[in-house]
């Protein structure tokens, strides 16, 4: 192996521990102790309305069925149809020896039919009547037309449980995503 090879790998290696030590400290940064966090729920528009889904926890304890509240809002000047889907989702605790993380899979779907008229808001609450696991986690899913909306995972049982330790994080992001059809 020739100098310039071994400085080669020693650049390589120098620069690859300042950005794992960058993430680490950023990740620490986010959840220092005394921050108010504030909780963004999904928020999806369709036909000129705005369609929240909100669970009513960020965790849950084990046996505890979670119930999910849609809030519709009509901005328009005419009355609008809406019909949603709202999915639960459950993911089992990733094994330390496996070689793939489990993926989230439907254990729950409501169909519902809001018709907002004009300038009008409705709320509808929605128990689920499933019983989540321990060391799992929970998805919601809402789609409304060719519009999906995805809450990100919360943890069930005590948040070192789960294998991950990140159960106060994953509630307070939300990813969003169009669907293709």
């Amino acid at each position: 192996m020739k100098w310039r090879d071994v400085a080669v790998v020693g650049a390589t290696a120098a620069v690859t521990a300042l950005v794992a030590v960058a993430m680490f400290w950023t990740a620490n940064a986010v959840a220092t102790e005394g921050a108010k966090a504030e909780i963004r729920w999904p928020v999806l528009r369709e036909g000129g309305c705005e369609i929240t889904l909100r669970a009513d926890r960020t965790a849950y304890k084990p046996g505890e069925s979670p119930t999910v509240e849609l809030a519709a809002a009509n901005p328009t000047g005419a009355s609008v149809p809406l019909d949603a889907t709202i999915v639960m989702l459950v993911q089992p605790k990733a094994s330390p020896w496996a070689r793939m993380t489990p993926v989230f899979r439907p254990t729950w779907e409501r169909k519902c039919r809001l018709v907002l008229g004009a300038g009008e808001r409705k709320s509808l609450s929605v128990p689920t009547d499933v019983k989540v696991a321990d060391n799992t986690l929970v998805q919601f899913r809402l789609t409304v037309g060719t519009s999906v909306v995805n809450t990100l995972p919360m943890a069930v049982g005590s948040p070192g449980s789960n294998g991950q330790g990140l159960a106060p994080l994953f509630a307070l992001q939300a990813q969003t995503q169009r669907a293709t059809q």
